[in-house]
C-alpha cells in the first residue's frame, strides 16, 4: 500500500483537529521546524480551503 504525503501545513492541521487541539501545537510545530504562530496560520489557512470547497466536516475547526 503507498503512503500518503502530507504537506506541513495539513500536518499541523490534522495534528490540531486531530490530536488534541491547541495542546499538541507546540511540540508539532517545533518538530516541523516551523513557529507556533505560523502553525496557527496554516491552520486557518487550511479551514479556510475546506470551508471553500465546501468540505467541513462536523469535526473541523478553526483556531
Amino acid at each position: 500500500m503507498s503512503e500518503m504525503k502530507l504537506t506541513t501545513e495539513e500536518s499541523v492541521y490534522l495534528a490540531y483537529r486531530d490530536g488534541g487541539g491547541e495542546s499538541v501545537l507546540p511540540g508539532h510545530c517545533e518538530e516541523l521546524g516551523i513557529s507556533l504562530e505560523e502553525g496557527k496560520e496554516m491552520i486557518r489557512r487550511q479551514y479556510k480551503i475546506r470551508e471553500q470547497d465546501g468540505n467541513l466536516q462536523p469535526y473541523d475547526k478553526s483556531i
